[in-house]
């Protein structure tokens, strides 16, 4: 069995292969077509000493599996299961927010092949899919308005991070802002994309900031929301009519990081039907007359993106709340990858 650490992974994988392999896993979800298997996730609950109950509880450990079958000669059969777990306190303790472990199977035999370290996959692979969907959006734009984006992210942390580096992979961005509880973390991702030189103009934001907060907003082309926070961060009246945000920090009905504003004025993407019950997008569950587009049929060209559907419509919005087939095959290719390089420890299970 081979064991791979998350600097193994990191050693394995470029971002654009990451974005690669999760534009297929999201094609296997697709409507009318979709080869996959991704049965329903299990769901713990960590009743911290303010939570009274299971509602309440804001941290959660995860259990997510996902069988990916080869459809044709290029493909490998992937089967697997991610456990996830989201720890609000992990960042005063030195420790990601969310961590994660991936178990690959052969599918075959059923026993498991792999165990690779997910918590940089996992925020990868999210990114990607944020990088997938802010393209799509995109690629109806003008030359003039693809020219120069300004791009601001909420959440300073590793989704903050590769969210940025995945996305202008695909988007000419030329302007980042940084906003984040923590004015010190903001500096010190700031402080790593300038001396890597991939950003002159970086600019960090404290969220309690509430007038630099609304100036960044309406100054966005894109925005992430890359947090832990319950409750929205920004007033959707902010937001400047064209843009596109990508929402992924919130994953329970009772937690969200944008307000109904912003979703009535959004068409919505999302990576997995079940993304609508998430807080977020509370308000689009209840109307009857407006849909979800579901992000693997337009990649796969299952449907068509229409930004303008009536007048009140100004801006796009993807939800994402990750889904198993994306951890399964990205780690899959990681292990790949590993195999090839000499990379990771094995492990003699018998």
């Amino acid at each position: 069995m081979l064991v791979l650490s998350d600097l193994d992974v990191r050693r394995c994988l470029s971002i654009k292969e990451i974005i690669d392999v999760n534009s297929k896993a999201l094609r296997s979800i697709r409507d009318n077509g979709g080869e996959a298997i991704v049965p329903r996730r299990i769901g713990l609950p960590y009743r911290s000493a303010t939570a009274c109950s299971s509602e309440d509880a804001e941290d959660w450990t995860l259990f997510k599996p996902a069988y990916f079958p080869a459809s044709n000669d290029e493909d490998e059969e992937v089967m697997g299961m991610k456990l996830v777990s989201i720890r609000g306190n992990n960042p005063t303790l030195g420790l990601p927010t969310v961590t994660a472990t991936t178990a690959l199977n052969n599918a075959e035999t059923g026993e498991v092949e792999a165990v690779v370290s997910s918590t940089y996959l996992t925020a990868a692979r999210t990114a990607a899919g944020s990088a997938l969907a802010t393209k799509l959006v995109l690629e109806g734009r003008s030359p003039e308005e693809l020219a120069g984006l300004t791009l601001v992210v909420f959440g300073a942390g590793l989704q903050g991070e590769l969210h940025i580096r995945a996305i202008c992979l695909l988007a000419n961005v030329i302007r980042l802002v940084i906003v984040n509880r923590s004015k010190e973390r903001a500096n010190k991702l700031s402080a790593k994309f300038l001396k890597e030189g991939l950003f002159s103009d970086i600019h960090t934001v404290e969220l309690s900031d509430e007038e630099r907060v609304r100036c960044a907003v309406e100054g966005a082309h894109v925005i992430v929301t890359a947090t832990n926070a319950s409750t929205p961060l920004f007033a959707g009246s902010w937001v400047r009519p064209g843009c596109h945000v990508n929402s992924v920090g919130s994953y329970t009905p009772i937690t969200r990081e944008i307000d109904d504003e912003l979703v009535k004025r959004s068409h919505a993407i999302v990576d997995t039907h079940e993304a609508i019950n998430v807080g977020d997008l509370r308000w689009l569950k209840n109307q009857n007359d407006r849909k979800c587009t579901l992000l693997g049929n337009l990649l796969a060209g299952n449907d068509v993106f229409s930004e303008a559907l009536d007048e009140t419509i100004d801006c796009t919005l993807y939800k994402s709340v990750g889904t198993a087939i994306q951890d399964v095959c990205s780690a899959a290719l990681a292990v790949k990858a590993a195999r090839e390089k000499g990379i990771g420890t094995n492990v003699d299970m018998s």
